[in-house]
């Protein structure tokens, strides 16, 4: 081999060596940072590659290159996305207005479910989409009415406000207005798997979304049909299975029902209001150390008494010279109910009070939620064409703490604070079962 050989080959070598398949973890944490800020500065380019193992020349070429494909991506995709969001709207319409042969009411509270024999000889598919035979299918349809303009709801759902719970889903959200006071909003699935170089989502949202019609008295009329079709890559806990494959934890139901608390919310915190009280948190409270509390102020959040985000100060609390407070938020619908608190100290509350940025405030939450198990029975909760359930027999408890053992950064957990921990998550589930006066079994 000569030196012009040797000179070739250590060419190569480098070129191959600068080549760099980035991991899915790796892109995925890029994802989700272009998402979030496509013109990432030096500062966060320089964060990203300490966490990544990636170096600042490698993120600065991949942001170049995605932003790139994304420019180059709208004229190419333009026409086949309008094709899909026009389907998914004539599905979504159809689906929301017609009740038979589509939608058949099963268990005690008579909840709709989809019928898919009937659906999939109406919607057929091309034989590159059929149906995997691993897939769980989710379908329901569920109407309420909302205290919120129809108008103001559509802004909200076309900015993506976060008011309703979700599965994670890369889709197409298409907005039309058929007539005065009537609008519709599909969405749809799209892959975009090439593009990102992620592996092929799981997951797939069918023609799904709402129909929202205004009524006279400043409310809406909702009427919401959820579609999925979910292939589950890892086992659902058998604590929650039954939740999730009935369609309760995702159904039309739990949307709706979440849309009606978060409207009423946005219209309660338009006229705040105060009622200090002097009272006790329930025994399973763990923050105020058994001492008393008392309410300071409380700022409903909804049409529920038990709808309100309240601040309590501790009794006699003498860890410290600083006072302690609790800062509480509790809320129930028709989908569950939940409790959320965190320690916060005197000086906090003051900078939340003067209206300087709370982003600052450090905060631990815990608490718990309280869900329908998803088992047969007599409730009013969601079902599923895969798995028809009229509702649900008993209820999930969920708990969760937040509690700062040490603030040094080369603290370790050690088997005393797991056994402390665990004692203290058996100890309030205890409590919240005797509060609410259920049995052990």
């Amino acid at each position: 081999m000569d030196s012009g050989d040797e000179q070739d080959l250590t060419e190569s070598q480098r070129k191959k060596k600068r080549y760099h398949r980035h991991t899915p973890r790796q892109i995925q944490e890029l994802e989700a940072m272009f998402k979030m800020c496509p013109h990432p500065d030096e500062k966060q380019r320089m964060q990203l590659s300490r966490d990544l193992g990636l170096e600042p020349r490698q993120i600065k070429f991949w942001f170049q290159n995605r932003r790139t494909q994304m420019k180059a991506r709208p004229e190419i995709e333009r026409p086949m996305m309008e094709q899909l969001a026009t389907h998914a709207m004539q599905e979504l319409i159809r689906l929301a207005q017609t009740d038979e042969p589509f939608w058949t009411r099963v268990g005690g509270d008579e909840r709709e479910v989809l019928n898919l024999e009937m659906y999939d000889r109406i919607f057929p598919r091309p034989v590159q989409q059929l149906r995997s035979p691993d897939a769980h299918v989710e379908a329901s349809r569920d109407s309420g009415d909302v205290i919120m303009n129809s108008l103001v709801l559509v802004d909200m759902f076309m900015e993506s406000s976060p008011v309703v719970p979700s599965r994670e889903f890369c889709f197409l959200r298409y907005c039309q207005q058929f007539e005065p006071g009537l609008w519709a909003i599909a969405d749809v699935s799209i892959d975009f798997a090439k593009d990102t170089q992620l592996p092929p989502c799981v997951k797939s949202r069918l023609p799904s979304g709402c129909l929202i019609r205004e009524m006279s008295n400043g409310y809406s009329k909702i009427v919401w049909v959820e579609h999925m079709e979910i292939e589950e890559k890892k086992q659902t806990h058998q604590l929650y299975h039954d939740l999730v494959d009935s369609g309760v934890a995702f159904g039309a139901h739990r949307w709706v029902a979440t849309l009606q608390r978060m409207c009423e919310r946005i219209a309660c915190l338009m006229v705040t209001g105060n009622s200090p009280g002097d009272l006790f948190l329930l025994k399973w409270d763990v923050l105020s150390y058994g001492k008393g509390v008392v309410e300071i102020t409380r700022i409903g959040s909804g049409q529920n008494p038990g709808n309100c985000i309240s601040l309590f100060r501790v009794r006699n609390y003498i860890m410290s010279n600083e006072s302690m407070f609790i800062l509480q938020e509790s809320c129930t619908d028709s989908s569950g109910s939940l409790v959320v608190y965190a320690s916060v100290d005197y000086t906090s509350v003051n900078i939340a009070m003067s209206g300087e940025d709370p982003s600052y405030i450090p905060l631990l939450p815990s608490g718990f939620v309280i869900l329908p198990d998803g088992r047969p029975g007599t409730g009013s909760f969601a079902s599923s064409s895969s798995k028809p359930m009229g509702g649900s027999s008993g209820s999930i408890l969920t708990v969760a703490f937040q509690i700062m053992v040490s603030s040094l950064p080369s603290a370790k957990l050690n088997l005393e604070s797991v056994a402390t921990v665990n004692h203290l998550i058996g100890a309030t589930v205890q409590h919240i079962k005797t509060a609410m006066g259920t049995s052990d079994t």
